[in-house]
């Protein structure tokens, strides 16, 4: 709600009379600097659509920039600007938000989405020229003027910047262009120019300041006009500062890397944790172990004889750095917490500051009912609500409680929280470090190198690359993943925020060979006679793979495997999953014309963001006569069980009408056909 004042307090437009404002207009704004220095705050810019900050159909974020000035600094605020010249940068960067969206559409602050702000933030690291996108705007002015006959050679870039911008800020990208063409224009016509955006990143403490104008939208939303509905920042300003101060995103956790993290940190929770746990229990229990270090020796060297060779490495009592052993007290008070962390972070998809949030009280349901998580969902919901959860994060977050009755030792409903001393006592820090000691728990579990800008080096993982990589598992590693429910699951704003994760290039990379192994490991099994498919693509399948045998090399499992992404890369053979089979049709026009869910008689067939088809748009009987389909035992359950709901329809007391009914008798006898001869 914006704040009501009473007129006789208001003076410079409808603002309380303050001493650092010396002048107020919808054009200007002066404010003074504690040492008595003017600085003035110019309102009157020209945004990217071409019309002006003051014009009538920008009043709305016009006047919410004057707010945010004067509110910023005003003595009720709580967002800490005392300073003339912040004040003004606050306000630029406004303006250049403003800029960008008016050239979608926008004009209004309360009509921004999450997606809108991660959108522009992306630019805003890229500087100021890619939110105006000046390089663009200048090749389309050299354009039409060039159309126009008008000869480029007498012009110079500051009367084209005039001209575009109606301003004198130095533009280097766009003035690259402007060279281009017209040292390009000389030997050709400017329609044979190839327009290409030039390159620019921006640092951390440029984009620091774009940020934190744009959480001010929010923090002074009870002053302002209009406003943000929700908390751009739940994680905190640095956090989005490191993610989008230099070039990219968040980037994806290679395959490799990511499920060897996942599987040690389960090692952890599942083997290594409850004896870690009732290792520090006997070491705290009686007081006489105290002040006697042989005690605690022994205790830890019957602990290695009893369990190195199951755990993978030996406890030490001091500090060292000898290969294959760990300090304990780290082991204890450090890996393992980071362990639960990466699990939970993986496997729930929750973010930062929803997994540091966690409650000892967080976990519902059973084995046999399905277990759940109840988290505080940041950004969207806002609410605290319950997220399906597979039952080692249940794991996890029990060992969790149980590390803080007895090692933490203290009362936190959280349970995450970290034992830090400060001033010589003892506090609870809920935010912890947890997720900062991540790189040193992959060194010491021995994560895998990764090819990097330095040659071979080790990922350096972040707790929102673990929320990514579930993008991955849910959606290519279990069947039934689509990206509704992945969208759902994460709780963003809408699909367009998930469409971001899965049309990374690194993402579409990784998928990409997760399809040609999945098409390798189906061959490995047919070649074992493991594995004997149905369906037309299938009987394809058998013939290549007796085509193949002579040229598979007698190997471990491992090379034959890697032998057959081979081959099948070369082939270009791969095999998208979903729950009654797999589907091996391309994202090329002559595989998409032949598809059984691409045909005009299919209403609901659709293309999934890699370009093949999305088994949502599709059915059991329409793929089953598909020449891109085949499927094996392990769908056996799902048709068997699709058969069975269909049989329980046509049974039940209720008046279907006839054409409805015969049209379901027909879909249940073709799946029957199917699948007994899939399945005999």
């Amino acid at each position: 709600m914006p704040v009501h004042l009473q007129s006789k307090d208001i003076s410079h437009q409808g603002f309380p009379s303050v001493d650092w404002l010396e002048l107020d207009t919808p054009e200007n704004m002066v404010v003074r600097e504690k040492s008595g220095i003017r600085v003035p705050i110019c309102l009157k810019s020209k945004l990217a659509d071409g019309t002006l900050l003051t014009d009538r159909v920008n009043a709305r974020v016009h006047m919410v920039i004057r707010e945010v000035v004067y509110y910023s600094r005003y003595r009720s605020s709580d967002c800490r600007v005392d300073s003339g010249v912040v004040q003004r940068k606050m306000a630029q960067r406004l303006v250049n938000l403003a800029s960008w969206m008016v050239e979608r559409g926008l004009y209004d602050f309360g009509d921004l989405s999450m997606t809108h702000i991660t959108k522009f933030l992306d630019d805003a690291a890229k500087g100021y020229e890619s939110l105006i996108n000046s390089p663009r705007r200048v090749f389309e002015y050299l354009k039409a003027m060039s159309e126009a006959n008008k000869s480029l050679d007498g012009m110079t870039f500051p009367d084209v910047r005039k001209s575009v911008f109606g301003n004198r800020l130095a533009m280097p990208r766009a003035k690259s262009i402007f060279d281009e063409v017209k040292e390009h224009c000389k030997i050709r016509p400017i329609s044979e120019y190839e327009f290409k955006q030039p390159p620019l990143d921006r640092g951390e403490a440029a984009h620091y300041s774009t940020v934190r104008a744009v959480h001010l939208l929010y923090i002074l939303r009870d002053h302002l006009s209009s406003c943000l509905t929700f908390d751009p920042f739940p994680d905190g300003l640095p956090a989005n500062v490191k993610t989008n101060g230099r070039p990219g995103h968040t980037p994806t956790i290679p395959e490799v890397a990511g499920l060897h993290l996942l599987q040690s940190a389960i090692h952890w929770v599942v083997e290594i944790g409850p004896k870690l746990i009732a290792l520090y229990r006997v070491m705290t229990k009686e007081s006489k172990f105290q002040g006697q270090p042989e005690n605690k020796r022994r205790i830890i060297e019957d602990f290695n004889a009893k369990y190195s060779s199951k755990i993978g490495f030996r406890l030490s009592r001091d500090r060292t750095s000898e290969a294959g052993h760990i300090y304990c007290v780290d082991a204890i008070k450090r890996y393992l917490p980071n362990a639960c962390f990466i699990v939970a972070g993986i496997l729930s998809a929750r973010r930062r500051i929803e997994l540091l949030t966690l409650r000892t009280d967080a976990i519902r349901g059973s084995r046999q009912s399905g277990f759940w998580m109840e988290c505080y969902i940041a950004k969207t919901k806002r609410k605290r609500e319950l997220v399906p959860v597979p039952e080692v994060v249940v794991s996890a977050i029990r060992l969790m409680r149980r590390f803080g009755t007895y090692v933490r030792k203290s009362p936190n409903k959280f349970i995450f929280a970290v034992r830090t001393v400060i001033h010589g006592t003892f506090r609870d820090d809920r935010v912890g470090k947890l997720d900062q000691c991540m790189d040193d728990f992959a060194k010491i579990t021995g994560n895998p190198y990764v090819s990097g800008s330095k040659g071979w080096q080790p990922w350096h993982y972040t707790a929102h690359q673990l929320r990514k990589l579930f993008a991955i598992l849910y959606v290519w590693r279990y069947d039934a993943g689509d990206l509704s429910s992945l969208s759902y699951h994460l709780r963003h704003f809408s699909i367009e925020m998930t469409l971001t994760y899965v049309r990374d290039r690194e993402m579409i990379r990784l998928l990409g060979g997760e399809m040609y192994r999945l098409a390798a490991r189906k061959t490995q099994a047919m070649l074992d006679g493991t594995l004997h498919p149905a369906g037309i693509f299938g009987k394809k399948l058998l013939r290549m793979v007796e085509r193949l045998r002579p040229s598979i090399r007698l190997a471990s499992d491992a090379d034959v495997e890697r032998q057959l992404t081979e081959l099948l890369r070369d082939a270009d053979i791969a095999v998208k999953a979903n729950p009654w089979g797999y589907c091996a049709c391309k994202a090329v026009p002559s595989n998409l014309r032949r598809a059984a869910c691409q045909q005009k008689d299919c209403r609901t067939g659709r293309l999934g963001v890699d370009g093949r088809p999305d088994h949502t748009g599709s059915d059991e009987v329409r793929c089953s006569g598909c020449l891109f389909f085949f499927t094996d035992e392990t769908r056996r359950a799902h048709w068997h069980s699709a058969e069975k709901e269909l049989q329980e329809s046509l049974r039940k007391p209720i008046k279907l009408a006839p054409l409805l009914r015969e049209r379901m008798q027909k879909h249940l006898n073709k799946m029957n056909t199917f699948s007994s001869n899939a399945f005999a």
